[in-house]
Order: C-alpha cells, then sequence, then structure tokens
C-alpha cells in the first residue's frame, strides 16, 4: 500500500504572532486556530493547572541559569524555569498542531522563516526548537524572502524586478531587496533590527499614557503588573485603529482602584512619540540601497509586509524616499510570510502543482574545499554553538515537550467531560421544569430531579478540576434521570 504523502508546512515564527501555512490542491491555504483566528499569538501561559499556548501573556519572571536567560513561571504547584528555545518550541508545536488538525494527519516537515538579520548562533538555534517541537525542519528561510516570494511567485516570464520588502513586524524589522524573475529569487542585499518592532512603539506610547495617568490621577502604575497589562492592551488597540481614524480613543475600565482611564491617540502624537523608530527604518533602507549598489529609482516595487506596516506615517515616510513610488499591498501584512514559506516548502516537496522555486539566499554557512589535483572534495557546516543548548539538553527538553504535550491532552479531555457535564445538567433542570408544568411529573418525582441537579452544580462550582471518573459517572447518574422523565 503506497504511503499518503504528507505537505511540508510554512511556518512564520514570529515574535509577537505566529502563522501557519500550507498547500493543498495547488493553492495556499493559510490555517485558522480553533478560534477561528488565521493569526496566533506567540503568548505560553501557565496556570495552577494548565498550559496555555496561543493565549496573551500573563506576567512572568525572567531568571539567569549559567548566564542564560531562563523563564520563569508557576505550574502544577511547582517553578519551572523554561529556556527561550523550549518557549518558541511550545509555539512552533501549537503551529503544528493547528495543521495537523487542518489536514487530518501528522505532519513533520516544516520551513520556518527568522529574521534577514539573524546570525548563525539565532538560526542554529532555531533548529533546536523545531527538534524540541517535534519538528523537521528542512529550511529556514528569511522572513523577507518569503514575504518576495508571496509577492512574485508565478511572475510572467522574461519579467525581471528589483523588489524591496520593508517587513516591519511586531519585534524585529527587516529590509531586503530581491531580484525576481518567475520563479526565481534572488536576494541582493538585507539589512534591518532584531530589536526593533511594533513591541517598541507599545512601549513608548504606555509610558506616555503612564505619566498622564500620573498626572491626572496621581498614581503611579509603573509596578502594578495588572495595571500596565490593562494600559498595553488599550494601547495595542488603538495603536491597530489609527490607521483608519485620526484619532483613536485609549479607554481602560477599572485601570487601578477602581479609577477607569479615557484618553485619545492621534496618528500626530504617534508619530511624536515613535519619530525615531520610524526614521531608524527609513535609514536602514537607504543602507540597503546602498548595500546593493542601487538608487531609489532602480527599485521596481516596495512590498509591505508585517503589521506595523498599516501605521499610516510609515508608508508616507516610505513613499516620501521613492519620490512617492506607489506601495505594493497586495498581500496581507499579518500572512504574506507565511504564505511564502508555504510555497517555498511545496516547492522543496513532491508537490507537484508548484513549480520549483529557484533561491539564491543566505543561510547556515556551508563551505565546499575541493583539491583540484585529486578532485576530492569536503563540504562543511560552519556553526556557532556559543550560547547554544547542548545536545543533551536538547535531548531533555524534547522528552519535556512530550510530556507537557501528554498533559494539554488530558487536561483537554478534562474540560470535555466536564463542559459535557454543564451541559446535560441545564438541559435536564429545563426538562423537569417542563415537565411539571405540564403535569407530567409527580411532585416527590421533580423535588428528587431537581435536587440532584442542584446538587451537580454545586458540585461543579466547588470543584474546578476532578478526576474524569468523577464526570463520568455524575453524567451517567443524570443521563439515568433524563431516561426516566422522558
Amino acid at each position: 500500500m503506497a504511503t499518503v504523502q504528507t505537505p511540508v508546512l510554512g511556518i512564520d515564527l514570529g515574535t509577537t504572532n505566529s502563522c501557519v501555512a500550507v498547500v493543498h490542491n495547488g493553492h495556499v491555504e493559510v490555517i485558522a486556530n480553533d478560534m477561528g483566528n488565521r493569526i496566533t499569538p506567540s503568548c505560553v501561559a501557565f496556570t495552577r493547572r494548565e498550559r496555555l499556548i496561543g493565549i496573551e501573556l500573563w506576567p512572568f519572571n525572567v531568571v539567569e541559569s549559567s548566564g542564560d536567560p531562563r523563564f520563569r513561571v508557576e505550574y502544577k504547584k511547582e517553578t519551572k524555569d523554561f529556556s527561550p528555545e523550549e518557549i518558541s518550541a511550545m509555539i512552533l508545536g501549537k503551529m503544528k498542531a493547528i495543521a495537523e488538525t487542518y489536514i487530518g494527519s501528522p505532519v513533520k516537515d516544516a520551513v520556518v522563516t527568522v529574521p534577514a538579520y539573524f546570525n548563525d548562533s539565532q538560526r542554529q538555534a532555531t533548529m533546536d526548537t523545531g527538534r524540541i517541537a517535534g519538528l523537521n525542519i528542512v529550511s529556514l528561510l528569511n522572513k523577507p524572502t518569503a514575504a518576495a516570494i508571496a509577492y512574485g511567485f508565478n511572475q510572467k516570464k522574461d519579467m525581471r524586478q528589483n523588489v524591496l520588502v520593508f517587513d516591519f513586524g511586531g519585534g524585529t524589522f527587516d529590509v531586503a531587496i530581491l531580484s525576481l524573475a518567475e520563479n526565481n529569487c534572488e536576494v541582493i542585499a538585507t539589512s534591518g533590527d532584531t530589536f526593533l518592532g511594533g513591541s517598541d512603539i507599545d512601549e513608548r506610547l504606555i509610558k506616555h499614557f503612564m505619566k498622564k495617568i500620573k498626572d491626572e490621577s496621581r498614581k503611579d502604575i509603573s509596578k502594578d503588573s495588572k495595571a500596565l497589562t490593562k494600559l498595553r492592551n488599550a494601547c495595542e488597540r488603538a495603536k491597530r485603529n489609527v490607521p483608519s481614524a485620526t484619532h483613536s480613543p485609549v479607554l481602560v475600565e477599572g485601570l487601578v482602584d477602581g479609577i477607569d482611564f479615557q484618553s485619545t491617540l492621534s496618528q500626530a502624537r504617534l508619530y511624536k512619540l515613535c519619530s525615531d523608530i520610524f526614521d531608524k527604518t527609513i535609514d536602514l533602507v537607504e543602507e540597503v540601497l546602498q548595500s546593493s549598489k542601487m538608487v531609489v529609482g532602480d527599485i521596481d516595487e516596495i512590498v509591505l509586509a508585517g503589521g506595523s506596516t498599516r501605521i499610516p506615517k510609515i508608508q508616507e515616510l516610505l513613499q516620501k524616499k521613492f519620490n512617492n513610488k506607489k506601495l505594493n499591498k497586495k498581500i496581507h501584512p499579518d500572512e504574506a510570510v507565511a504564505y511564502g514559506a508555504a510555497l517555498y516548502a511545496a516547492s522543496r516537496s513532491d508537490d507537484k502543482t508548484i513549480e520549483n522555486i529557484t533561491l539564491v539566499d543566505n543561510g547556515i554557512l556551508t563551505v565546499t574545499a575541493e583539491d583540484a589535483a585529486t578532485d576530492s572534495n569536503e563540504e562543511i557546516v560552519i556553526r556557532c554553538n556559543k550560547g547554544r543548548l547542548p545536545k543533551k539538553e536538547v535531548e531533555r527538553m524534547i522528552i519535556e515537550a512530550k510530556e507537557l504535550e501528554k498533559c494539554d491532552k488530558n487536561m483537554k479531555k478534562l474540560r470535555a467531560s466536564r463542559h459535557e457535564l454543564e451541559i446535560l445538567c441545564i438541559e435536564l433542570m429545563d426538562i423537569i421544569s417542563e415537565q411539571r408544568n405540564n403535569n407530567l411529573l409527580e411532585k416527590e418525582d421533580f423535588v428528587s430531579f431537581l435536587g440532584v441537579c442542584t446538587d451537580t452544580e454545586e458540585w461543579l462550582d466547588e470543584n474546578e478540576q476532578a478526576a474524569e471518573e468523577e464526570y463520568r459517572s455524575r453524567h451517567s447518574a443524570l443521563l439515568k434521570i433524563k431516561e426516566r422523565v422522558l
């Protein structure tokens, strides 16, 4: 029996949001998560009972372990430390699970995108992250290259274009100039900053409104993590709304000590607070032009990627830099990178519906040495292992990741059992009341049956988490009553 070829995923592993796509029947499908959203927050939250991936981040502590950072959390009554690679692996694992739910079978291979300015050590760490997540990363792809592939795939033959990709995401900024012709993609030059993104804009807004709160209400929320989280969310919402309105409300109910906060964010205020951030992106555009030995007139298309490119002032500055040239907004800024990664992944696999994409790009450095006299050659991969996880650590993390996944599955089953019991209890109480109102149920039975339902409701309120056997036992008891009533 022939084995079914599973597709290779395209995953945009972002610092703020992540996205997964796959080529299906010759078309790219950007896959929605279990909440119906096509982008998933790159967040992991830990509670006393469970791990929540894709949920907005809750407070955590950063500690040092042998000179390396670790995230310290409280999970199941234990204090646990996780490396950045482990947290990233959890998000990659979530992307893998989203894809498997859509495809209906396990997947193991993926093309994962990274910032163009990632050094070799960071790229190797990303490969480790894939291993921990149970994924075989067949290739790392620079984010602007992926966006260029999304834009330029199936370009007209004999039509070569110089494309500048301006990728301004939540945590990183990349700019690259690529030469595109049909399905050939050559990277000419890259620049960027792995510590420049939308989160830096958020921080400026938070500082501005913190000062405003202190001036107006005499409240210092700088050390109040809950109030800061509320303000951060409000600032992010206002920033997202600014592109469609000149003024966006900043509203926080019950910010601190029962005080509500209300203000506005204008496009002009946003630029005043963040002008140096915006200007730095344009400086890096100039840098990449110089590296490629090109001038603004040599660029045929300017492609936008990353959610922060929606900010009107950034678009205005970019257009001004290129003599008011129209910006290309045809590709979805949040999904473009995953879209391009999926196309490249399909071209690297046995997918016959996608033509091969020829790519000339920088990645993990490989050097081949050849002896001219004997024609023998040796190939080595240049690796920078400084700061990388030891092999034994990676193996341990793989085992722990599988244990965490097992715990997640058990918790999911428990939540499903609890939900079934809650639904049946509500349904049964309605049936009992209706039967009594229609004189189809004796008073004694009504009181007895209603008492069991009430007792179940109270038990659910008092037991946030119970064993699956207990849920099943109470579910069976209610089912028997339902059968008697009907």
